[in-house]
């Protein structure tokens, strides 16, 4: 429950409206072609949701071996664009009071 209130916390952070947001470079391909490539990385989904009001879908996956976890957006026609990645991954880490503020 604590990871599924930390990923709806930070999609909320990732779709608010940044400026800088334009200039960063986004890579999109098919979903297949994404799954076969973070699979070849060790990554593997972890979790799934639909963006409210929307029919885009959010994939978390991740790899708790390597530690490492990417942040994908899929549209209805199975595009999928890499919205955001990085390390540290720990599915099991609790959440302390002050870092839910």
């Amino acid at each position: 429950m604590r990871a599924m209130k930390l990923l709806i916390v930070a999609l909320a952070f990732l779709f608010m409206p940044f400026p800088a947001r334009a200039a960063t470079q986004v890579y999109c391909m098919p979903l297949a072609t994404l799954v076969q490539g973070l699979t070849e990385m060790g990554e593997a989904p972890v979790g799934a949701g639909t963006i409210a009001g929307q029919e885009t879908r959010i994939v978390l996956f991740a790899s708790e071996e390597k530690r490492t976890w990417t942040l994908a957006g899929v549209d209805q026609s199975g595009k999928a664009c890499v919205l955001s990645f990085g390390t540290g991954w720990n599915a099991s880490i609790p959440i302390t009071p002050a870092e839910s503020k």
